[in-house]
């Protein structure tokens, strides 16, 4: 199977944040960005919106709506337009926010689950996905891009970033979740009679699955748990974790 781009993530920081970006988005023209726990963008509960606002100026993109939704581990999506109200968005259970209106912003946020952002500049459409194992095993990339495909996209065109998340050498499983993954080739391994698995890995197992060009994915090395001084990481820090904010604006 061909292996995806292992890049890595380029860092920026003004005063008022530090965040990560794809280079293959960026070089597609693709405004997005993956925020960290530096600076003012903090990903506390309290202050979400503020932090999302501050991150959609940081890379340019002005103060569009950006759209976000409970997430609760499972495959549903929502699809949203500028006539959507955020807040009310907000209060729906979903793992995927899809928009075919150029300019909104999409937002998933994590702390050692994979946050996937994808884009087609040429059918003008996008898709922000939260992915932990659940949501992999559920199906909730497959529904992202099958939307995406819905609204004029082509596997073919599509871009995907696959952002910080916990890495397969830190991410130990019991057997239970391990016998999921069983078809995934090289997302498994063993070490000191446990069990790790590799969620990018399988990710991008998905995506190339559903037709995207191993050209056109990238994942970013960087593990939430090991980055303490940049990320957030819930089995790190537990209930008291901040989260991280990926976002993509729709090209």
């Amino acid at each position: 199977m061909a292996t995806m781009i292992q890049h890595p993530f380029e860092r920026h920081e003004t005063a008022a944040a530090v965040w990560l970006t794809a280079p293959l988005l960026t070089e597609h023209g693709v405004l997005h960005a993956f925020s960290t726990a530096q600076r003012t963008i903090v990903g506390q509960a309290g202050r979400r919106e503020a932090d999302l606002a501050a991150l959609a100026e940081a890379i340019g993109a002005g103060r569009p709506a950006i759209y976000r939704v409970q997430q609760v581990h499972g495959a549903a999506l929502v699809e949203v337009s500028a006539e959507d109200e955020a807040q009310a968005v907000a209060k729906r259970e979903a793992d995927a926010l899809v928009a075919s209106t150029r300019g909104l912003g999409l937002v998933v946020q994590t702390a050692d689950c994979l946050p996937i952002l994808v884009a087609d500049q040429t059918a003008g459409v996008a898709a922000a996905i939260h992915a932990g194992w659940r949501g992999c095993v559920a199906g909730v990339i497959q529904a992202a891009i099958a939307r995406l495909r819905d609204r004029g996209a082509k596997p073919e065109r599509m871009l995907a970033a696959i952002g910080p998340a916990i890495s397969g050498r830190n991410y130990q499983i019991g057997p239970e979740v391990a016998e999921q993954f069983a078809g995934f080739a090289g997302a498994l391994s063993e070490r000191a009679g446990h069990s790790y698995l590799d969620l990018p890995k399988v990710a991008g197992q998905i995506l190339l699955e559903q037709g995207l060009a191993a050209t056109r994915i990238t994942a970013c090395q960087r593990c939430t748990l090991e980055q303490a001084e940049l990320l957030f990481s819930y089995r790190r820090q537990g209930k008291a974790a901040g989260r991280n904010l990926s976002l993509v604006v729709v090209p």
